[in-house]
């Protein structure tokens, strides 16, 4: 999360029209989690719905909004 909006700042609070893509591997990583990363990812999406200054989508919403 700080790091999505380091990244805002950097373009001066101005995100309108900037993607980033959040691509979690599920190969090998999540081994090393106590209960197989499932208490990271639902804390990761929880902070992402509630955020109130980042908006989540799809790449399909993505795609059809640029269209």
């Amino acid at each position: 999360m700080h790091r999505l909006r380091d990244m805002a700042a950097h373009h001066g609070g101005k995100g309108e029209g900037r993607v980033v893509s959040i691509i979690l591997d599920g190969e090998n990583a999540w081994e090393y989690y106590g209960d197989g990363g499932l208490s990271f990812l639902r804390g990761l999406y929880r902070r992402l719905g509630e955020s109130t200054d980042l908006k989540t989508t799809t790449f399909r919403g993505i795609l059809t909004s640029t269209r």
